[in-house]
Parts: structure tokens; C-alpha cells; sequence
């Protein structure tokens, strides 16, 4: 048990690797391609008066920490409003964190190779692969756990979530 225990804690590492290398090569693809934000991030970088080096170090470090709470607060909303409206404790942490981090992953994934093979609007592209990001989460869930009701609370409060993304990108 303690074995098997290890194997999923090393899988959910694994994983969640995959899910930071990638979101922090997307976030560099999406500032090279787009002008305003490199701009924006050079005068930054002036203004905190350090070499290029240290500035992506502190640029990684930053998207490195966001991207860990994100998936943290997204994981703890699902959890935690699933167990209120089902009213029943939940029980498939592992399968809900391994998810949102494949997920995530492979949506940043097709995002760069969305960005590197077409010339597609930030805002479009954000919209494209947080809609790929959620059927993949719902598909990959559905495939672990075998619970309706939970799959359609989980799959619900994830859409919730996705809109309120959605609105964001398009307020900003």
C-alpha cells in the first residue's frame, strides 16, 4: 500500500512538472508574440534595474508561484463545492488534482503549437484552448471517476469557473 502510495504521489509530481514547464514556455511564447506585453516587460525590467538573466529568473519564479496557486485554488473551489452540494465527503482528490494538472498541460501544449503554426489572436487562442481545456478535463474525469452526480457537480463547477476565465481575458 505504502508502495502504490509513493507511485501515485511520484505520478501527481510528474505531472505537476509537466503542467509548470509548460505554462512557463507558453508564457514566454505568448510575450514574444505579442508586442505590447514585451514592450511592457522590458520597461519593467528597466525599472527594477537588473540584466535580462535575472529578470527571467524573477519572470519564471513569478508564473512559476501563480501557476501553482492557481491549480491549488482551482483544485480547493472544486473540492470544496462539490462536498457542499453533493453534502457528502468527497473522495477522489487524487483523481480531481491529476486531471486539472493533464488538463492544463496538454491545453497549454496545443496552445503553443496553435501560436508557433498559426498567426491566431491572443484572445481567440485563450478562448480555444480554455474551451480544449475543459472537455479534456471533463473526458479525463469522467474516465476516472464513475460517479454521475459527482462527474456533473465537478464538470458544472468547472464550467463555472472556465466562464468567469473567459470574462476575465475579454475584460483585460
Amino acid at each position: 500500500m505504502v508502495n502504490e502510495s509513493k507511485k501515485s504521489n511520484g505520478l501527481i509530481l510528474a505531472f505537476f512538472f509537466t503542467y509548470i514547464i509548460a505554462n512557463v514556455i507558453l508564457f514566454f511564447e505568448i510575450i514574444s508574440a505579442n508586442p505590447s506585453l514585451s514592450t511592457l516587460l522590458k520597461e519593467s525590467q528597466l525599472l527594477l534595474k537588473i540584466d535580462s538573466l535575472r529578470f527571467s529568473i524573477f519572470m519564471v519564479t513569478i508564473v512559476v508561484l501563480l501557476n501553482t496557486m492557481i491549480i491549488i485554488v482551482t483544485f480547493l473551489i472544486l473540492k470544496l463545492c462539490t462536498q457542499i452540494i453533493l453534502k457528502k465527503e468527497f473522495h477522489h482528490e487524487k483523481d480531481l488534482l491529476v486531471t486539472l494538472l493533464l488538463s492544463s498541460s496538454l491545453s497549454a501544449v496545443t496552445s503553443l503549437l496553435l501560436s508557433e503554426f498559426f498567426t491566431i489572436d491572443y484572445f481567440i487562442l485563450s478562448f480555444v484552448t480554455s474551451t480544449l481545456e475543459y472537455v479534456l478535463f471533463v473526458f479525463l474525469y469522467k474516465t476516472n471517476v464513475k460517479n454521475t452526480r459527482e462527474i456533473i457537480t465537478v464538470s458544472g463547477v468547472k464550467l463555472v469557473l472556465l466562464i468567469v476565465n473567459i470574462i476575465f481575458i475579454f475584460k483585460v
